[in-house]
């Protein structure tokens, strides 16, 4: 298991440096390579778990979310009306999902609505494909819903 020790690699550079007098002077920079065995790598250090207070930080910190604005809250409510029993018949998982979908469909909305050119077609179809994550609900309800929902979004505008 002897083996012959690496040489480090030295890599010298010349890095121009300006004297105060204006004239440039050439000074030498030597910089190591690092090492490229893995054994020539310390060990990285650990902390021992006993100095850890019960609930770990990096566990229990709160994600922060970034605030929704005031016309972002004003969509999702107009997206949520008179689905609520819909909403609550879904399973958890399901729940889930048709939620964050909502608020992404509010967010492109948002953005859409602050165009100068409102593309009332695309209004339409996020909140089509939105509505279809809801589980055996009819295509004609789908569309009633999501063109009475653009209409009352298009007000916002």
């Amino acid at each position: 298991m002897d083996t012959p020790a690496k040489e480090q690699k030295a890599i010298t550079p010349t890095v121009p440096e300006i004297e105060s007098w204006g004239r440039r002077a050439e000074q030498e920079l030597t910089v190591e390579a690092p090492p490229t065995d893995a054994s020539e790598l310390a060990p990285a250090r650990r902390m021992p778990d006993t100095d850890l207070p019960a609930g770990d930080a990096l566990t229990t910190a709160p994600v922060s979310v970034p605030a929704k604005s005031q016309l972002e809250k004003e969509i999702e409510d107009v997206l949520a009306e008179d689905l609520e029993g819909l909403y609550w018949e879904l399973s958890e998982p399901e729940r889930m999902i048709f939620k964050h979908g909502g608020e992404e469909t509010a967010s492109k909305i948002r953005l859409l609505l602050g165009e100068t050119v409102v593309r009332v077609q695309e209004i339409f179809n996020l909140i089509v494909e939105w509505l279809k994550l809801l589980p055996g609900v009819s295509k004609f309800f789908i569309e009633q819903e999501a063109k009475i929902k653009t209409d009352k979004l298009l007000k916002f505008r």
